[in-house]
């Protein structure tokens, strides 16, 4: 991406690159954006040791996130609160220079109430909850030499490209839910969530030149502050299964999203030994694709409990001012989400054990070629988001539970000249209690 470039397109950029994750390229290509709020890593201890298959077996304050019709299967007053702790690094290599970087970071994750309403017969139950749904963090750096452009004078022009992204921040819903019984074995339910989160970002991208012409062919800076609203709202049903089993069902609809931030940024360029600079405030919008969640579960002896979910969006319909695509490409294709998950309950001890795992497919797709050439690829996939979970329950006096999960996991993809690899681990704790 050429100073020029950024310079003439900074009003359309200025939207674009807030809260999105601009893989920039090297010569005067279209943006690349890559969206955080894509990604969501799920909530509650409980859920999230059974590899987030809990569409048709959540049990407690987790269903107003999950699916709200199993709210109906709250039979006493309960309340929830769980933080969660993220540990994330990312190699690159760029031309064969590897860089490592590392984040961590403690949240809040759950907050949450759920009130069964005394009925004749059947259930009807109440819930509202916080949970912070999308995590836009990030800690991100390559570095290495590389072509940088083509100059009919010098012919290839090689250099040192330095870029980096900082950020923090993400995006929470407030929602309120209601389950209740139409008949002895079916439940349905549904919520309207509230969204809200903030990112402050910044970016760098450096780029010296090793041979004849200016040192500096590219060296700009940008630093984004935003706001996040927005709304979506969830069906859910979830019907028994003979004595041992259940299915559900869910679709969160599309996800409407409102960045309202200010934006600084900086760019020299090599033509006039120049810094320009400009600052401004500016309001955008982006909806997020509705998804479909169907699950399974089943009791086939005491004490254990098996549970399958799968997840399908089509990121295709991602709608940011029309759909994102780069030349005649969709960055985005549909993904499908497997979930297994299994869980034991001691008879001996109010322990119970869990385990699972599950797939987050990357939906975004393209990457620039970083060669100088200006091309687009299809990023290859060596390793999709993969996930491995484990979790732990206990039960105090029968009122009080403690639950915590240790997921972990991550993706690799790579064009030629570049890859990247990123590794999750995360580690959740959820304490509740019944009156």
């Amino acid at each position: 991406m050429t100073a020029l470039c950024l310079r003439e397109n900074r009003c359309l950029a200025a939207t674009a690159l807030l809260l999105l994750l601009f893989v920039p390229q090297s010569s005067g290509g279209q943006d690349l954006p890559e969206i955080p709020l894509v990604y969501d890593m799920g909530i509650g201890a409980r859920a999230m040791g059974m590899g987030q298959a809990h569409v048709a077996i959540c049990e407690d304050v987790s269903a107003i996130f999950y699916n709200p019709a199993a709210l109906a299967q709250v039979r006493r007053i309960e309340i929830s609160a769980g933080f969660s702790h993220l540990s994330e690094e990312v190699k690159t290599s760029l031309f064969r220079s590897k860089v490592t970087s590392t984040l961590g970071s403690t949240k809040l994750s759950s907050l949450g109430v759920a009130y069964p309403f005394p009925t004749y017969r059947g259930s009807f139950v109440v819930g509202f909850a916080y949970n912070r749904i999308k995590n836009t963090d990030s800690d991100y750096m390559k570095y290495g030499r590389v072509p940088v452009y083509y100059d009919p004078d010098y012919g290839e022009v090689t250099g040192v490209l330095k870029e980096s992204i900082f950020e923090r921040g993400g995006m929470a819903s407030w929602t309120v839910a209601l389950g209740t019984d139409v008949s002895p074995e079916v439940s349905v339910g549904a919520s309207v969530s509230f969204l809200t989160g903030s990112s402050e970002r910044t970016y760098g991208q450096t780029i010296w030149n090793l041979e004849a012409g200016p040192p500096i062919v590219e060296d700009y800076f940008k630093a984004d502050d935003a706001d996040i609203t927005g709304w979506t709202a969830t069906l859910g049903t979830v019907a028994k299964v003979g004595n041992v089993g259940r299915i559900g069902l869910t679709v969160r609809l599309p996800e409407h999203i409102t960045l309202d931030g200010s934006e600084y940024w900086e760019d020299y360029d090599p033509n006039d030994a120049q810094y320009y600079y400009d600052e401004f405030l500016f309001e955008d919008e982006i909806t997020l694709p509705l998804s479909f969640v169907a699950g399974l579960s089943a009791a086939p002896v005491p004490g254990l409990i098996l549970a399958l979910d799968a997840k399908y969006t089509d990121w295709k319909q991602i709608d940011y001012a029309g759909p994102i695509r780069i030349d005649n490409v969709y960055a985005y294709g549909a993904t499908t989400s497997l979930r297994l998950g299994a869980g034991f309950m001691f008879p001996f001890a109010p322990l119970r054990i869990r385990g699972g795992f599950f797939t987050e497919p990357l939906a975004y797709k393209l990457l620039p070629d970083l060669s100088g050439a200006g091309d687009i690829w299809i990023a290859e996939i060596d390793s999709d988001g993969k996930f491995f979970t484990l979790g732990a329950g206990l039960l105090l006096e029968e009122s009080f539970t403690v639950d915590a999960a240790w997921v972990h996991g991550g993706y690799e993809r790579s064009i030629p000249n570049y890859s990247e690899k990123k590794t999750t681990d995360k580690l959740f704790v959820t304490a509740g209690y019944r009156f």
